[in-house]
């Protein structure tokens, strides 16, 4: 899985921000909360805006009622969309038992218990309520779901060999003590405190209660996976210790008493030292106060993409990198798009079969692996409206991770006025001299980025600056039901391709029309990538 939410989808996103590392981000990772707070009283209640409600964690899933066999369903189902509660399936006439799953380990998996709301909770398939649905159709099949019990965990993540070091990114994942194989991601992890907006290397972690074995893995590269151990840390499961979390370790941002000092002393992976400039190719000028360097595999033009943990001083960085063969890249959106290293004194190539192959050996350093970037124009154009008018905020997942790159789409309600811009490092955007209008915003996820591979397109969300002035509105990605890559035969990714889902219950490869418009059939196009997601 990865993902932070226990669903088994291999995603690998748990590490709360694929571009980790990069200077002036903070927060969160593998899945974890927002973290920090406004001041003083907060916005006007009409500015406020509260985030939906996300079931995209949640299926259906159908047992039936007379018999079992197992612990897979005979038919599943999606709530309606991301943000709804509400569901429907259509089954042929019988008895069956309910389950709703949970792909989130802080929220309890539940049967259906019946119509009495007052009846006990149901936790297995023999005292679940039977639904009969041999004469007529049933509504009103509803579940609620409590919270699983779950326990707080605090400790630190340090470099072992230098202390004044903060790791990235990371994800963090819990362990059957007897199954390496069986592992549950935490529900919320924390890297931040309240007088900063850097990362910490300190962390607060809530998750279901049980005892495990936990482990820590750095997808760039920079550290060994590492599993707890009293007193150092291991890379063996089996030497690991097991750490038992209960409902008595509560919140200490609450004043609460956790389960602490579970740290981790991180041994660097065998790695190189990548040093380097990125300018702007014409006159050598800053491209900005943050840029990102990414590796790609020399032999896949398609493959992995490993955001390096960089050090920014002025133009130049310096970053640890895994050994190997790379084609390296270097960006700085929305006026930097990637450009490829392709000689020390040369301009960066636009294409990965242009850049130039570096080998990284370990305790080596590779230097002047420099990038001359062409600048291109923010795609949020200027409208003639007053400097003033400005519509601003951050792309996050339901779980309040920021998304880099993220394409955000802004029109005004009367569809006169149109503009893209794509999120900065932090996940924000901003739209500036923008006519007074009503203006409706949407967030698509960046393309070709593994970790953001399962969300949508956000909601589309109002902003009325009718009034004028700034406003400042966040806009959540929408977990998708559906997602994947379509690629041509030679391998290469299949863009921008139409594609069709569509209910074919007999197999005859034709869609099952019904006259009354009740069967289900879904469409879109893949990306630049050949990625495609359904929400």
């Amino acid at each position: 899985d990865g993902d932070g939410d226990g669903d088994g989808d291999g995603d690998g996103d748990g590490d709360g921000d694929p571009y980790g590392g990069d200077q002036g981000q903070g927060g969160d990772m593998a899945g974890g909360g927002m973290g920090g707070g406004m001041g003083g009283d907060g916005p006007p209640p009409e500015q406020e805006h509260v985030d939906p409600e996300d079931y995209g964690f949640l299926e259906i899933w159908i047992f039936p009622a007379d018999y079992t066999f197992g612990d897979e369903p005979i038919a599943r189902a999606h709530t309606q969309n991301w943000d709804s509660g509400k569901y429907e399936i259509s089954l042929p006439p019988g008895r069956y038992k309910l389950k709703v799953n949970s792909h989130q380990s802080t929220f309890n998996e539940e049967w259906y218990k019946g119509p009495d709301a007052n009846a006990d909770d149901v936790f297995t398939w023999d005292d679940a309520y039977v639904i009969d649905l041999t004469s007529s159709d049933k509504e009103d099949v509803d579940v609620e779901l409590g919270a699983a019990p779950t326990g707080y965990v605090t400790g630190t993540l340090s470099d072992k060999d230098d202390s004044t070091i903060v790791p990235g990114w990371a994800e963090v994942t819990l362990h059957d003590p007897n199954d390496e194989d069986t592992m549950y991601w935490p529900g919320r992890m924390e890297r931040w405190t309240q007088n900063s907006p850097d990362m910490s290397k300190d962390y607060v972690m809530q998750a279901p209660a049980g005892s495990y074995k936990m482990r820590v893995e750095f997808f760039d590269g920079t550290y060994v996976t590492s599993y707890y151990k009293s007193g150092g840390t291991t890379t063996s499961f089996d030497e690991a210790d097991t750490i038992t979390i209960t409902t008595s370790h509560t919140d200490p941002n609450e004043g609460g008493s956790p389960l602490a000092n579970i740290n981790f002393d991180l041994a660097g992976a065998p790695t190189g030292t990548i040093k380097g400039t990125v300018v702007d190719k014409e006159g050598g000028a800053s491209v900005g106060d943050w840029f990102s360097v990414i590796l790609r595999g020399a032999d896949e033009e398609w493959g992995e993409w490993r955001h390096l943990n960089v050090t920014i001083t002025g133009s130049s960085y310096e970053a640890k990198a895994p050994e190997g063969n790379w084609k390296i890249m270097a960006e700085s959106w929305p006026n930097y798009a990637e450009g490829f290293y392709a000689g020390a004194d040369s301009d960066s190539a636009t294409s990965w079969s242009d850049g130039a192959t570096i080998n990284v050996v370990v305790g080596e350093e590779l230097e002047n692996i420099n990038f001359k970037l062409t600048y291109q124009a923010d795609t949020s154009f200027d409208y003639g409206g007053p400097d003033a008018n400005i519509i601003k905020g951050t792309v996050a997942t339901a779980d309040k991770t920021a998304v880099p790159r993220a394409k955000v789409e802004l029109r005004s309600k009367d569809w006169m006025i149109w503009a893209e811009g794509k999120t900065d490092n932090d996940g924000k955007y901003s739209f500036a001299k923008l006519p007074s209008n009503t203006y409706l915003l949407t967030a698509t996820p960046p393309a070709g980025v593994d970790a953001y591979a399962k969300y949508g397109k956000s909601e589309e969300t109002s902003v009325d600056l009718t009034d004028g002035g700034t406003k400042e509105q966040d806009l959540t990605l929408a977990a998708a039901n559906v997602y994947g890559r379509i690629l041509k035969p030679d391998g290469n990714p299949a863009t921008y391709v139409h594609f069709w889902i569509f209910e074919d219950s007999d197999g005859d490869g034709n869609f099952d029309w019904q006259s009354d418009g009740s069967a289900k059939e879904y469409d879109g196009e893949t990306d630049s990538n050949g990625n495609f997601s359904l929400t």
